[in-house]
């Protein structure tokens, strides 16, 4: 299988799973992986016969910046075939790799000031809104805002 580079995750087999006949899949027991190829012993397919290959990983906490899918597609070779790369049923084509939508932070921000124009001399209140619709908690937000050099006593 190979692991798309891009996203930093980790790769530790959890299950196998062999489905049709006898057939013998061995995988090493951890497989570390980031963008590298994760090996699988070479195994034998009758015709006819359906091999699953299962396998679980664990996504990165917390997810990188702007991290919003992990990638995966795999690659099919042989003694007697010409290597073709793994497909996602559910997408439309062929060749296409699974993409699997993280449940990410998504965070917004707003600014304002409550008024259509301001009056020279007096003061003028700005508030600064932060909000996370994510599923997924947001840590060490900051938020800088450079006031122009017409506004002076600045406080929070």
């Amino acid at each position: 299988m190979k692991i798309r580079a891009g996203l930093v995750h980790s790769a530790v087999r959890r299950a196998g799973t062999v489905l049709a006949g006898t057939l013998a899949l061995s995988c090493p027991a951890a497989l570390s992986a980031s963008g590298e190829t994760v090996p699988l012993n070479a195994f034998s397919v009758p015709p006819g016969a359906t091999v699953t290959i299962t396998f679980e990983v664990e996504v990165d906490n917390p997810l990188g910046v702007c991290a919003t899918a992990v990638t995966n597609q795999g690659t099919v070779s042989g003694v007697n075939l010409t290597s073709f790369l793994t497909d996602d049923p559910d997408a439309v084509g062929t060749a296409n790799p699974t993409v699997t939508p993280l449940d990410a932070i998504d965070l917004s921000i707003t600014k304002s000031d409550g008024a259509a124009s301001e009056i020279p001399g007096t003061p003028v209140t700005y508030t600064i809104v932060a909000s996370n619709s994510g599923p997924n908690g947001a840590a060490g937000v900051t938020v800088a805002d450079s006031f122009p050099a017409t506004l002076t006593g600045c406080s929070t």
